[in-house]
């Protein structure tokens, strides 16, 4: 009996030194504040507070679309880009689509890319085929808000701007790899026409 005690006794004065749960954070407090609670914080008591003045909330800006109501944050009626196309929005949507889209969907849009060729499972497509040529700009602008299968959504890294800016920038991919000779300048059917080059033509040998 004399041999337990001693055997317990340590493990009494381990226990008592051991700090308690309230002693140390496990996650179990964490104050946080409800809607319709009260708080001290404010004059007004209420935990609940009003959007500065003068700001409109994210959700409610026909431009920026978050996918959290009916229509997806855009007018119903909404089926062309609603920003002029001009070589400013071009020149956005090149940059924002070569930083975000390229890495999966290819530089060309083609579905040709480091990224795509290691996704077996499902790769990305090429995007400039007919079935994405003839989806609407908001659809094409929606998908890319609220992504779509393994596509991840968008809307935290571009702004509605930016992804209008897209949507303008991959028309012009689409138009670029599906252009007939019918649209083609002049200058373009004559190179279209042109002999190959000889296959020496135009390279450098170096010796060192």
């Amino acid at each position: 009996m004399r041999k337990l005690s001693l055997a317990i006794l340590p493990l009494a004065w381990a226990l008592l030194g051991c700090p308690t749960t309230d002693m140390i954070d496990h996650m179990e407090h964490q104050p946080k504040g409800k809607p319709y609670r009260t708080s001290d914080a404010f004059p007004d008591g209420q935990l609940m507070r009003r959007p500065p003045a003068d700001t409109v909330a994210l959700e409610h800006d026909p431009n920026n679309a978050l996918g959290s109501i009916p229509d997806g944050g855009i007018a119903p009626d909404t089926t062309n880009i609603p920003v002029p196309v001009d070589d400013e929005l071009l020149t956005l949507g090149h940059a924002k689509f070569n930083q975000v889209c390229a890495v999966c969907h290819g530089i060309m849009a083609d579905g040709n890319s480091v990224v795509a060729r290691k996704m077996n499972l499902r790769p990305p497509p090429n995007i400039t085929t007919e079935v994405y040529r003839n989806r609407t700009d908001a659809n094409i602008f929606m998908t890319i808000t609220n992504g779509f299968g393994y596509m991840n959504p968008y809307r935290d890294q571009l702004s509605s701007h930016e992804r209008w800016a897209v949507v303008a920038y991959l028309r012009a991919l689409q138009l670029s790899q599906n252009a007939g000779r019918d649209v083609l300048a002049a200058d373009d059917i004559q190179k279209l026409n042109a002999p190959p080059a000889p296959s020496g033509e135009g390279t450098e040998t170096r010796h060192e």
